[in-house]
């Protein structure tokens, strides 16, 4: 029996380390421009998946207390055993919601993470949401896709259009930043290595699920759909990356 495309979709992305671009050296970089490392910080990390850069950031933010939210509990219960493990779970909480529907008071944390995560809600209204719940001060570091070009090509152009029309310049990200009431601190752009280790690990999945799957419909619907986004970055990847963006409150 078929299963659902979503559970094709999870099977894509099983057993990987990270679940989007990014490296622990990208987030190393982004965690010391934030600064404040030393610091008892009140730390909330949107969309943490299985949560490889929130513990990360334990070990970066060690006086830290970190929540994670997620929509996915199996994500999440996948962090908090690797939390107790690595003996930081005592400063570890998840929370199983949707990033747009997090119902935390004002001004409850100090820093507010998300790596490769802010598109689900879109990076305008994210930011604009968010910003309620940073203390005065506070920063917001997320990784948000974005033009490197002003003339990409035509496919990619129509790739991002069906998949995320928001993409936007850095220019155009660092202005929504502005009105949306922040100081943009610092940027910097994810290497191309951070999108190659990433779908690298996919595509291993992609090739086992085409033997496992010849004939269902579904899974080879599933597979395609992330072929076709594998194949856009190995053509036009030096045309778009993330950009990691630092904004204080």
């Amino acid at each position: 029996m078929s299963k659902t495309a979503e559970a094709y979709f999870f099977e894509a992305f099983a057993g990987m380390g990270r679940l989007g671009p990014g490296s622990e050296e990208s987030t190393r970089q982004a965690a010391e421009r934030a600064g404040r490392q030393d610091e008892a910080l009140r730390i909330l990390d949107v969309g943490c998946g299985n949560g490889v850069q929130t513990l990360q950031l334990a070990q970066l933010y060690p006086r830290a207390t970190i929540t994670g939210v997620d929509n996915h509990q199996p994500f999440l219960d996948t962090l908090q055993e690797a939390a107790a493990q690595q003996g930081v779970g005592q400063r570890l909480n998840t929370v199983c919601a949707s990033m747009d529907e997090m119902d935390f008071p004002d001004r409850s944390f100090d820093l507010i993470w998300s790596e490769g995560a802010i598109y689900v809600i879109g990076f305008e209204r994210g930011i604009g949401e968010w910003q309620r719940l940073l203390a005065p001060g506070g920063t917001l570091a997320c990784s948000e896709v974005c033009w490197l070009t002003g003339s990409p090509a035509p496919e990619a152009v129509a790739f991002w259009q069906a998949e995320y029309p928001q993409i936007a310049s850095i220019g155009a990200q660092l202005r929504q930043i502005g009105e949306a009431g922040y100081t943009a601190v610092e940027h910097f752009v994810l290497p191309r290595s951070d999108w190659e280790g990433y779908y690298s690990a996919i595509q291993a999945n992609l090739d086992r699920m085409s033997a496992a799957y010849p004939r269902d419909e579904v899974a080879r619907e599933v597979i395609a759909t992330l072929q076709n986004e594998i194949d856009v970055h190995r053509r036009y990847g030096d045309q778009y990356s993330y950009a990691f963006y630092l904004m204080r409150r």
